[in-house]
């Protein structure tokens, strides 16, 4: 059986990939309209379940964050339910929905 210490990222590693995708100097945080912005709530801990260190902290959305997040979701809703998927999508739709059509009876 694997050791699951072995198999954990570092900090280092897991803020690397962070950054990878975020951008270079990204500390983790909440989406918000289009962009990333520190959170305003309590710390939330990665903890390594292997060992108990600590990987990560960084600040949840907070109260004031998730309620801008709700507005602005609500405000690009509505252009964003008009986009035409891309023909990857609409295969990828119809395939998932073969199976249900098959059940049905007629």
């Amino acid at each position: 059986m694997p050791d699951a210490a072995a198999e954990m990222p570092s900090r280092a590693v897991v803020l690397a990939r962070w950054q990878h995708l975020m951008g270079e100097g990204a500390a983790p945080g909440s989406w918000l309209a289009g962009g990333l912005v520190p959170g305003e709530g309590e710390e939330i801990r990665l903890v390594d379940p292997a060992t108990g260190a600590a990987i990560l902290s960084y600040r949840d959305a907070g109260d004031r964050l998730a309620a801008e997040a709700v507005r602005a979701a609500a405000a690009g809703f509505r252009a964003w339910s008009q986009l035409i998927p891309n023909p990857i999508d609409q295969n990828r739709c119809a395939q998932s929905r073969s199976p249900m059509d098959m059940m049905r009876p007629g």
